[in-house]
């Protein structure tokens, strides 16, 4: 069937469903641009291309710009003969199998085995790794052909078939938000190329709006593709020649910094494997000779670490452990790895360092600040092995002063701070920290108060502590917990319970350098109860494993003590000799509080610390390790630090063929909907729903003129049934049927009794249908389908 329409001031003649203009024949240039077909694929293909580039960031493929772009076109041509028929992709899919089959039967080839395929498809869902079977037998081409194929097909599906500029804009941009969220890579030329193909669609809207608005005068898409489609080149040509490879220095620190926490916020913070940590280690200063066991005999050096300056000597947290294992302390989950300066984290970092604390009031406020003081920490590194950022009590801001490092400060759940690289010797870190004052004389009488308030409030972290910072190995002998209710039977508090170990602990046990080395099969702590000679470690252990038993959570720490430098007023030291290990406990409602059985004194250090090992190289960081030890791991540099985090090219081709899935039943359920109008108007359908031949010639009369409102077609003031239809046909030209034709049957029928014939329904009919698609052009399909396709009549 043709029909026509006059848009502008020039006629479009519609001759089945294509257009051609009535203008002089173009150029071959200008023809070949004019093709809405071909300019819709080159636009299709650079974002396909954009994409594909952007998401092999997250994979292991390489996604050079020349290689994705005729990936993508090999796609395309693929895509386009695939959907040429809807019988063609089963039957190429049918003689595929049916060869591989016959081939394997007459000669049993590897390749085409069932195991092979399935090591093959498992093998990709597991992200490539390196497999001599597949890595090196072009398996790594054939994923990214596949990744091509689903991106090219997603995005033609969009373009061609549900082409909403809107949608496609929105979804293009929320796959590179979401993929460099996950990579945190370079995606410039990526983006480059896709806008490329969203400049070559430009035209494509607004002929579309010009069509739905204007009066009559206005651009045809065709003589727009003229000039947009070379300016898009042009612009990725020279966007590609200007752009350097590295291109960091354009990154806003800022946005990088929002997509990185919202990728780790989406990925689950607490779900992946574990993260960074503080990388300071008493077994590397020492303190911990056996490396992987607890205890043996300690050695010294006066290696200075740090210089601090303070109104007052604190314990600097370093490392915070809560797994006991029986022979040594580890880390029990996954405590997250949060940029401390981030407001997507703020709670978290509320609940780690006990900003949030405490709770029970104005009156249990008030208690608290008396036990407390505002303490400002000047640390200065003199080495340059740490990536630990050491701090003391409940750290509100912890700030590099001097400028040198400008790298993002992180923090966990169990309260440590660090970066993710070293920091370089000289830094001067600024901390603001609350700590306690356990030395005033009425500190126990106002925290036994202040216990009492907190008690009263319900306290959602301490239920989430209980489960985890109160465990204890199955085979902890029955001595440690004997003792342990032995010393807490008369205490009524948690306070109590803490302060009666701790004195126990050092009124009855002796501080040694060097004590007996524990046996390989012997419980440490049990060890230690028993002998009661050892340093910190053993004292730091046994006040944690004791207030477990009595149901307190507590925690391990590692860091260092101060010793006052003699010559400066307010600059305390750390060094070798000054690193220790204490106990935290957490109060209900109250938070964390340091409990040290040995009460280092800044004075006069007990030289229980360590001899600090020679500067190893930081050991490579193996992909596949099943574990993390965060006491033995390195800081990576910050070249590894920023390297994109490779997701399964498996997930990656499923979520992309997912989309096409769900854009194809999109698609369908949105066709159907489309198309309601036109069926419900078919001649036969109205033949059987309308008795009588005047009945079914007003029913059509009556939608015509409710399409014709729809374009702002409608009777104006003094327009009789003779005018009206030839203003019409004159703004729309139709070939085989127009208005007046519709309308003189109708005219015949009102005026002069004379029943429509067979051939005038038909008129009506076609022009109907001819009408229906000249409106949902103009309308375009977002319009039309709220407008038109769903409305009630």
């Amino acid at each position: 069937m043709s029909r026509g329409a006059r848009e502008g001031d020039r006629d479009i003649v519609y001759l089945a469903g294509k257009k051609t203009t009535a203008d002089r024949e173009p150029g071959k240039v200008a023809a070949v641009l004019q093709s809405d077909l071909l300019v819709d694929s080159l636009s299709a293909l650079f974002l396909a291309a954009g994409l594909t580039m952007a998401s092999t960031t997250v994979t292991v493929l390489e996604g050079g710009f020349w290689s994705c772009l005729g990936l993508c076109a090999l796609s395309l041509v693929a895509v386009a003969f695939l959907s040429l028929r809807w019988w063609i992709a089963p039957a190429a899919a049918t003689v595929l199998l049916a060869g591989a089959t016959i081939v394997h039967a007459l000669r049993g080839t590897f390749y085409l085995r069932l195991a092979y395929w399935s090591g093959f498809f498992q093998w990709a869902w597991n992200g490539a790794p390196y497999d001599i079977l597949y890595s090196e037998n072009g398996s790594l081409l054939l994923l990214k052909a596949a990744l091509a194929l689903a991106v090219t097909a997603a995005v033609s599906l969009l373009v061609r078939k549900l082409f909403l500029f809107p949608l496609v804009l929105g979804l293009a941009t929320g796959a590179f938000v979401a993929i460099y969220a996950v990579g945190r890579a370079d995606l410039s030329t990526a983006v480059c190329v896709s806008a490329a193909g969203f400049v070559i669609l430009l035209p494509r809207v607004y002929a579309r709006y010009v069509a739905m608005n204007s009066s009559g005068k206005g651009e045809k898409r065709a003589s727009m593709q003229i000039i947009a489609v070379p300016a898009a080149v042009l612009a990725l040509v020279l966007c590609l020649a200007v752009t350097p490879e590295d291109t960091t220095g354009w990154q806003s620190k800022g946005l990088t910094n929002f997509f990185t926490d919202l990728g780790y916020l989406l990925g689950g913070p607490f779900q992946s494997a574990p993260g960074a940590a503080s990388n300071f280690s008493l077994s590397r200063l020492g303190l911990q000779p056996q490396g992987d066991r607890l205890g043996g005999p300690a050695e010294l050096t006066d290696d200075k670490m740090l210089t601090v300056l303070s109104d007052r000597p604190v314990l600097l947290r370093g490392s915070v452990k809560d797994l006991y294992t029986g022979q040594n302390w580890a880390v029990g989950g996954h405590d997250g790895d949060f940029r401390h300066g981030s407001l997507f984290w703020r709670r978290y970092r509320r609940e780690a360092f006990g900003l949030d604390k405490p709770l029970g009031g104005r009156e249990a406020r008030q208690l608290y600040a008396a036990l407390t003081s505002n303490l400002h920490l000047d640390v200065t590194y003199n080495t340059n092995r740490f990536s630990t950022l050491f701090a003391a009590g409940n750290v509100s801001t912890a700030e590099f002063a001097d400028g040198r490092i400008s790298e993002e400060r992180y923090f966990n759940m169990r309260s440590e701070l660090y970066l993710h690289l070293r920091i370089p010797s000289g830094v001067t870190l600024d901390v603001d920290a609350s700590v306690w004052n356990p030395r005033t004389p009425e500190f126990d009488e106002d925290f036994l108060r202040l216990e009492t308030l907190a008690l009263g409030a319900r306290d959602e972290q301490m239920e989430q502590l209980l489960g985890r910072y109160t465990t204890l190995p199955d085979d902890l002998p029955e001595p440690v917990a004997a003792l342990a209710e032995e010393i807490t039977a008369d205490c009524a508090t948690p306070y109590e319970k803490a302060r009666a170990i701790q004195a126990w602990l050092g009124e009855n046990c002796t501080y040694t350098l060097e004590p007996p080395e524990p046996p390989e099969d012997t419980d440490f702590v049990a060890h230690f109860l028993e002998t009661r000679e050892g340093y910190c470690t053993y004292y730091a252990s046994a006040m944690a494993v004791l207030a477990r038993c009595a149901g307190l959570p507590s925690r391990y720490v590692t860091g260092f003590g101060l010793e006052r430098d003699t010559g400066r007023e307010r600059t305390y030291t750390a060094t070798g000799k000054t690193a220790h290990a204490w106990a935290e406990i957490y109060f209900h409602g109250v938070g964390w509080m340091e409990f040290d059985p040995l009460s280092w004194n800044p004075e006069s250090p007990l030289n229980f610390d360590a001899w600090v090992e020679p500067e190893r190289e930081p050991a490579p960081i193996q992909a596949d390790t099943a574990t993390h030890d965060p006491d033995n791991a390195q800081p990576q540099p910050l070249a590894e630090a920023s390297e994109a985090r490779s997701v399964s090219l498996g997930a990656v081709i499923a979520i992309l063929l997912g989309a096409i899935g769900a854009i194809l039943l999109l698609r369908l359920g949105l066709h159907a909907l489309m198309g309601r109008k036109q069926r419900a108007y078919e001649l036969n359908r109205v033949l059987r729903k309308i008795p009588d031949m005047p009945g079914r010639l007003d029913h059509y009369y009556a939608d015509i003129l409710r399409q014709l409102s729809l374009m702002d077609l409608n009777v104006r003031t003094g327009e009789t049934l003779l005018s009206y239809p030839g203003r019409i046909d004159r703004r729309i030209r139709m070939e085989e049927a127009n208005l007046a034709d519709v309308a003189a049957a109708r005219m015949r029928q009102k005026f002069g009794d004379i029943p429509p014939a067979m051939t005038d329904l038909e008129a009506a009919a076609r022009y109907h249908s001819g009408l229906e698609d000249v409106l949902r052009e103009r309308m375009g399909a977002v319009a039309y389908f709220f407008r038109r396709a769903i409305a009630l009549r």
